[in-house]
């Protein structure tokens, strides 16, 4: 075992000891308001209990915020379980504390429980993407939980991105399911790159494809990156959003 495999085994027991100090102490009703409270999706939480899956910062991060779980505690066992005070490596005067990834940062917060986000930063929210949420987005985005938010260097032209987690393995293996895109609305779609990868949301499809030109102008072809799945066609009229795939993201778990 590698030693970063080793500290992320470490890390995650003392999530799983400091979720059941938590519920023995009553700190939530049930296992789904605690995965709510720190940004989990509840489905994934056996697998981050049981040290099958990656947990990330961001999680840790909100472990302390809403629980006062030490995040000193979590990542290397010293001192106390819970804190009153946030003091983890790192912080800053002003209290900022930033979760790191290697090709960029999540956002959280401060030590007034104030969001604190880099310049240019794009917000990570904890859904997949298909025609409910993304309707969700559009008409109250207030709604959908932001799990971080992200600042990519690379990344010159932010304005209007979201990053999603993607679902399926359609496009696997250049977008898989779980890995974050990043995504922009389009508006006008007469200015649309055929050949590149989109999010298509439909009256009844939703999908990420590779997008052609179908028998006719007033079809659009739908094409995967995994070969096993086949091409069709959609009529452009069914199609209500469409939203191009600017940069995906590999192994960020949350």
């Amino acid at each position: 075992m590698t030693e970063e495999s080793q500290l992320q085994k470490s890390i995650s027991k003392r999530f799983s000891i400091a979720y059941d100090k938590l519920k023995e102490e009553n700190k939530f009703e049930k296992q789904g308001d605690f995965c709510q409270a720190i940004g989990m999706n509840e489905g994934n939480f056996q697998k981050y209990y049981k040290g099958e899956r990656k947990i990330n910062n961001v999680l840790l991060v909100n472990m302390n915020k809403k629980y006062d779980v030490s995040l000193d505690w979590l990542l290397t066992e010293k001192g106390d379980i819970f804190t009153q005070e946030l003091k983890p490596e790192g912080v800053k005067e002003s209290g900022h504390v930033y979760a790191k990834h290697p090709e960029m940062i999540i956002a959280t917060r401060n030590l007034d429980n104030k969001d604190i986000i880099p310049p240019n930063s794009i917000p990570l929210y904890d859904i997949d993407i298909n025609a409910g949420n993304v309707e969700r987005l559009i008409d109250d985005n207030n709604s959908v939980l932001i799990v971080g938010w992200i600042h990519l260097e690379s990344v010159s032209e932010s304005a209007g991105l979201i990053g999603v987690r993607a679902k399926g393995n359609s496009m696997a293996t250049y977008i898989n399911g779980g890995d974050i895109m990043l995504i922009r609305k389009i508006e006008d779609w007469n200015f649309i790159n055929f050949g590149f990868p989109y999010v298509v949301i439909g009256s009844e499809t939703s999908a990420v494809k590779y997008l052609r030109k179908g028998e006719d102008e007033k079809l659009w072809r739908l094409r995967s990156h995994n070969e096993t799945y086949e091409e069709f066609d959609i009529p452009i009229s069914s199609v209500k959003h469409l939203f191009a795939v600017v940069r995906v993201l590999k192994e960020v778990t949350y």
